[in-house]
């Protein structure tokens, strides 16, 4: 049988060589960069689980959402209106749905009818503009010239029209059922 040659170490032995760095990472100055390091991490968590273009869930349709932002409207809940149609806008450009982006511009068009501030209305257009490019749609980068050239801006209309490429099928390959009724 082998002999067993018993070592011992006491726990000084085994802590020396580790101080310096114990000391670096101790520092009262670095430890902002781990801070920094942790909250980033659990920012990018809470990103991915609330957003479903990064957790892979089924994104939820637009239109029960237009439906509801248009009966909060009706009933002169203007907050809830707004809250409304800025989901629907949401929801729509995660679907790269440019007639769902239509839709929302829509009612937010009748929101700010009374102040003539478009801006809303105008930035969701670009969204809608985006989502009808990417698609290679025809008829969504026609309908949002229209709305642009309905709110007097002509510039944004012609500058819609002329991102329409060549090589793009003539077919409507957009947004079915577009509701965006006598807005524009």
């Amino acid at each position: 049988m082998a002999s067993q040659v018993l070592v011992t170490s006491n726990s000084e032995d085994r802590l020396n060589p580790m101080i310096p760095y114990i000391e670096k990472i101790a520092q009262p100055g670095r430890w902002w960069f781990a801070v920094a390091i942790f909250l980033s991490f659990f920012f990018m968590v809470g990103l991915a689980l609330t957003r479903p273009d990064f957790n892979r869930q089924e994104i939820p349709d637009w239109k029960p959402v237009l439906a509801l932002a248009d009966a909060s409207l009706g009933k002169g809940e203007l907050y809830d209106a707004r809250t409304s149609y800025s989901r629907a806008a949401r929801l729509a450009s995660w679907r790269e749905d440019w007639g769902g982006l239509l839709a929302a511009a829509c009612g937010m068009k009748l929101l700010d009818n009374a102040s003539g501030s478009y801006f809303n209305v105008e930035t969701i257009l670009v969204r809608a503009m985006m989502a009808g490019e990417s698609r290679q749609s025809r008829a969504g980068i026609a309908e949002v010239a229209r709305a642009f050239s309905a709110i007097g801006k002509d510039d944004a209309a012609s500058m819609a029209l002329s991102r329409i490429q060549t090589d793009w099928p003539e077919e409507m390959q957009g947004s079915a059922n577009v509701h965006i009724g006598g807005c524009w």
